[in-house]
């Protein structure tokens, strides 16, 4: 029930719990029908604990016992049927064992990615990716308990069992240590993203639009989900830099003087300078050219077609699209169509056209309630 009870967040597929080792060593003990019990018992004794903490749907119990029975009785099935197939040496011992996590771990993950993916129409492959990095730290820290549970329990009896369930909890303890510091890592993106705001008034919201945009146009190219997240995230802080401009250029009422053109031309370095310390994002240079043009006359190094990395052609097209749908104190932003057709229009001089032609595609969605409404459930999911 407690290691039920003790689960930790995953990023994007729900939450894992340290009692894939319980469940292990209730297998090689007692067999698949006291396991399953035990399993499903402890899974609603969790439940009960969280009442008035949290919610469970009707649905989602449901689910999770027909896992547990599934995930349960299959690898039993491979422990025993390997046991019955082998002599009984410690070898062949193991053998079933590692063999039963493994099934153990594949059919659970598997099941997951599945309803995942079906939920938030993504992928089965993208998701899969994404999560397997965090999930597979957690299976061979706890495979290996599971079987260590079952041998001191043979040798001890039940007290050895309540001696090692701190190693469990340690385990626990150190996973959800490195999750949490993934969510304070997400909470202080955001942070920085605010501060832009605070800094320009005229383009406040500017950089939760461009990561929305990006969401749009990535999923359109089929792009990896961990690049998508990354994308994002790097999108939100693609104008950090405008912290180092002075406040008298960021808000001046008309068009800039060539001088003060410069000074703001010199922003994405200043971002780049930033954000590149920061270990969990990835591609950082994408910030420093999300100005490049395509033909080589963007700034700040004049790069050429795919020398501009393609996170920063990704981010020229969101961030141009939106800046030009925008009201700025010396212009009135442009129809949405409009400004569509100046990207289309600017396709193969200053936009990648294969980003372009992701970001018409994606363009009828972008006007849809239903985009809406799942780009709102995207950004809840990454502040909360």
């Amino acid at each position: 029930m407690f290691s039920e009870y003790l689960d930790v967040m995953l990023p994007y597929i729900g939450m894992i719990s340290v009692s894939y080792a319980i469940d292990l060593a209730m297998i090689i003990c007692f067999g698949v029908p006291a396991a399953i019990l035990a399993s499903c018992a402890g899974y609603l004794g969790s439940c009960l604990l969280k009442i008035g903490k949290e919610k469970t749907p009707f649905e989602k119990i449901l689910f999770n016992i027909a896992q547990f029975i599934i995930n349960i009785f299959i690898s039993g099935t491979v422990y025993y049927y390997i046991r019955a197939s082998f002599p009984p040496e410690n070898t062949y011992i193991i053998l079933a064992t590692a063999l039963a996590a493994l099934s153990y771990f594949v059919v659970n993950f598997s099941l997951v990615t599945f309803l995942f993916a079906f939920l938030q129409r993504k992928s089965v492959l993208s998701v899969w990716l994404v999560n397997v990095k965090w999930a597979v730290p957690n299976f061979l820290a706890l495979a290996p308990i599971g079987y260590i549970l079952a041998f001191i329990y043979t040798g001890i009896g039940l007290m050895g069992i309540f001696l090692f369930f701190l190693p469990l909890l340690l385990a626990r303890h150190s996973f959800k240590l490195y999750m949490d510091m993934r969510e304070m890592y997400l909470k202080s993106i955001h942070s920085l993203a605010s501060t832009i705001d605070a800094k320009d008034h005229y383009t406040s919201g500017h950089s939760q639009r461009v990561a929305r945009y990006i969401l749009a146009i990535c999923a359109e190219m089929n792009l990896p989900e961990d690049y998508i997240e990354n994308l994002k995230d790097l999108a939100l802080l693609h104008d950090i830099g405008k912290i180092a401009i002075p406040e008298n250029i960021l808000n001046k009422p008309g068009k800039l003087e060539q001088w003060e053109l410069t000074k703001m031309k010199t922003h994405p370095n200043a971002g780049y300078e930033i954000i590149k310390q920061i270990t969990f994002l990835k591609e950082s240079e994408s910030v420093k050219h999300h100005h490049e043009r395509l033909d080589g006359s963007g700034y700040p190094g004049g790069l050429k077609g795919e020398e501009i990395p393609l996170g920063a052609r990704i981010i020229a097209v969101a961030d141009s699209y939106d800046a030009m749908t925008t009201d700025r104190p010396y212009r009135k932003g442009m129809h949405r169509s409009a400004a569509l057709e100046e990207v289309k229009r600017c396709s193969g001089t200053q936009f990648d056209p294969e980003v372009v032609a992701a970001f018409v595609r994606a363009f009828p969605k972008l006007e849809g309630e239903g985009f809406r409404l799942n780009l709102a459930l995207q950004q809840q999911k990454t502040e909360g």
